[in-house]
Parts: structure tokens; sequence; C-alpha cells
């Protein structure tokens, strides 16, 4: 049993994959506001911690601001195509109330991640994850920054198959 629990341990606390050489990504995040439609930046903790799961894996951060037309454009297909730049990482968020249950406040963080490389090849994860609040004044950034954890799992697969799928 002991073994069962340091075997699994090991599996599940495995060094990052890193780049053999400094590459540099564009990044772009965002949150998009669905009662306004309009799209503004992460919450900073969420942001902070999406740099650093990046640069752990040896890329160079270049984070690009939000273009003017970006709120207007609502698909990733549509967004990619603002920024010329590649590899380009492209960051979209939306969090939404579903509902009440039992005192507390249920929200769903909607999460779409596309990596797309210089030779146009585009890495994709696209999940959702509930998150509880226990407060009303708790909104869309709070329901970000408890999903971050879930976040940051997904980006970390998705950034270690575009590392493997980068080498020669």
């Amino acid at each position: 049993m002991v073994l069962a629990q340091l075997f699994l341990a090991c599996i599940l606390n495995k060094e990052p994959l890193k780049t053999e050489h400094t590459q540099e990504l564009y990044v772009v995040s965002a949150r998009d506001e669905l009662d306004i439609r309009s799209s503004v930046p992460l919450p900073k903790t969420l942001k902070e911690a999406i740099h650093k799961e990046i640069q752990t894996r040896g890329l160079k951060l270049k984070a690009l601001p939000l273009d003017e037309q970006f709120s207007t454009q609502r698909t990733s297909a549509q967004r990619k195509n603002l920024y010329p730049q590649r590899p380009l990482l492209l960051i979209e968020t939306k969090a939404q109330f579903f509902s009440q249950l039992n005192g507390r406040f249920r929200w769903t963080v909607a999460v779409q991640l596309n990596l797309i490389s210089e030779s146009g090849t585009t890495f994709t994860q696209d999940f959702s994850v509930p998150v509880f609040h226990q407060f009303h004044h708790e909104r869309e950034s709070e329901a970000l920054e408890a999903a971050q954890e879930v976040i940051l799992r997904y980006l970390g697969t998705l950034l270690d198959d575009y590392i493997r799928g980068s080498k020669p």
C-alpha cells in the first residue's frame, strides 16, 4: 500500500517538460464579460500564475495587449487572426452564474486554450470548471481565481503537448 502511494506521488509530481532552446511564446489572455459583450484582462493573480507556468517550461513569455477588435470577434478562429505573431497562446475564459445550491452560489468557468505553432498547428484544450462561492458579492474574477488550479493543470498539459510536438 505504501509503495503504491509512493509510486503515485512520483507520477503526479513529475517535472514539467522544458524546451531545449529558449523560445518566445506570445500570449493573449482575456475574460469575456457576457452581460456587456466585452473582453477584459484576467485577474492579476491568475495572470501571474499562468506566466509562471509558461516560464517553468523554458519559454520566454511575450504578453500581448487585447486588440481593440478582440471584443467584437467572438470565436477563437477570428481572434487568433488578429495576431500574426507565432507561436501564439490564446486564453479565453468566461465565468457565468449557474444557480444557488444549498446556500452557495454555483458558477461555471468555461476556458478555451489555443496554442498556434509557427507551422500553423493548433493545440487546443476546451473545458469548464464548476466553482462554488459562499458569498453573493463573489463574482467573475473570484470564480476564475477559484478555478486557477484546474486551469493551470490543463495549460501544463497543453504546453507539454506543444513542446513534444515541436521537437525535431
